[in-house]
């Protein structure tokens, strides 16, 4: 094609980075593979023959084939990807583990993680279309996205281990923590506690969320952290113990929230993740 355009073989060759010999052994090579004369050479350099025109035409199309084929694997790449929002602070190793598994099940998908803290950020990426799934605490309340509830979660305090109310079994959330601070990761999680917070005496405050920095904040009896219990593991230590709580304001469950057009692929990856506590 490059000899065809330029019209002249020391033209195409300077193009195509290569000696005027090189191409020409090149185009006869194609010439005996193909049984048939391409190119006449005339005083201005070279012209197709009629055997040459007919073989363009299926050059042409196979260009084309080409880039149809290329945007349809790119395509099929794409959905091949899922984009998986979870506060990573929050997921144990077994869930972590569990849903990485769909990997091994699925080899031709990879899942990304986006790690968020708050709820409704994974809300508006998901109505974005730059997010597939997201496990949220709570269930959205417009009816733009579509969720399915895995579990009801049970709520542990960490706290220190000097904390006078680390000597108690359980904690009364209306009762006992007065004074207290209550530390978290979530903005959205900070806001809605708010009233609770003052109604019962405590500060609330609001961290980064980066675990060596929590753990510091606790161990130095800085204040609570509220999380699910079977999340806890990840943060208990020597210096930390965790508490059930009685009475937590908020109703707190594992939901995966998704696009109502949602692939059969996200589908099936939905069914598996929430297959953890099946």
């Amino acid at each position: 094609m490059t000899i065809y355009k330029a019209g002249n073989i020391t033209k195409a060759a300077e193009e195509l980075f290569l000696t005027r010999q090189a191409l020409s052994n090149s185009m006869r090579k194609l010439e005996d593979d193909v049984g048939a004369k391409l190119f006449e050479r005339n005083n201005d350099g070279v012209m197709l023959t009629d055997a040459g025109h007919c073989f363009k035409e299926y050059v042409e199309q196979e260009g084309l084939l080409w880039e149809i084929m290329k945007s349809r694997t790119q395509q099929s790449r794409r959905k091949n990807i899922i984009h998986f929002g979870a506060h990573m602070l929050h997921l144990n190793k077994q869930n972590l583990q569990h849903i990485l598994l769909f990997q091994s099940i699925c080899p031709s998908v990879r899942i990304v993680f986006h790690d968020e803290e708050n709820h409704t950020m994974f809300w508006r990426m998901l109505k974005e279309n730059t997010l597939d799934v997201a496990l949220t605490r709570k269930a959205p309340e417009d009816g733009g996205l579509k969720w399915v509830k895995i579990r009801d979660l049970e709520i542990h305090f960490l706290m220190s281990k000097d904390n006078p109310l680390a000597r108690l079994e359980t904690i009364d959330f209306e009762k006992d923590l007065k004074g207290q601070t209550y530390l978290s990761v979530s903005k959205d999680t900070l806001e809605e506690m708010a009233p609770h917070i003052q109604r019962v005496g405590m500060v609330g405050e609001y961290v980064l969320p980066d675990q060596n920095l929590l753990q510091e904040l606790i161990i130095g009896n800085r204040g609570f952290f509220a999380m699910p219990e079977p999340s806890t593991k990840g943060l208990v230590n020597d210096d930390i113990v965790g508490r059930k709580i009685i009475g937590f304001p908020l109703s707190v469950g594992s939901y995966l929230v998704y696009q109502p057009n949602a692939s059969q692929t996200v589908l099936n990856f939905i069914n598996h993740v929430a297959s953890i506590n099946a």
